[in-house]
């Protein structure tokens, strides 16, 4: 059974959902509270660089050559010590689900 699924079914397994949610500190608290200690800490000490994971590889090569490292080789972990996941064999979410998430 697909959490997204269910979550707002009013099932045992939505129930279960519902509390699998809650019970993930960083799923229970909206993202802007993750900041909030710290004020607009974007504003007052802004990153050097912004790596997005999807192009880490790209953006590390770029980082690198700005001043003039290329000379530090650096390579990437293994696939298993990176904590690299394949999404390869999981289906797309249904309309339920993306609504569900949505909500």
């Amino acid at each position: 059974m697909d959490l997204t699924e269910v979550l707002y079914d009013d099932s045992e397994g939505g129930l279960d959902a519902r509390g699998a949610m809650h019970s993930t500190q960083h799923l229970r608290r909206n993202q802007y509270r993750w900041f909030e200690p710290n004020g607009f800490f974007l504003r007052q000490q802004p990153p050097v660089w912004i790596l997005r994971q999807e192009q880490f590889d790209d953006y590390v090569a770029q980082f690198v050559r700005r001043p003039g490292l290329e000379q530090l080789n650096l390579t990437r972990a293994d696939d298993f010590r990176a904590k690299v996941a394949s999404y390869a064999d999981i289906s797309d979410l249904t309309k339920k689900a993306v609504s569900n998430l949505d909500r």
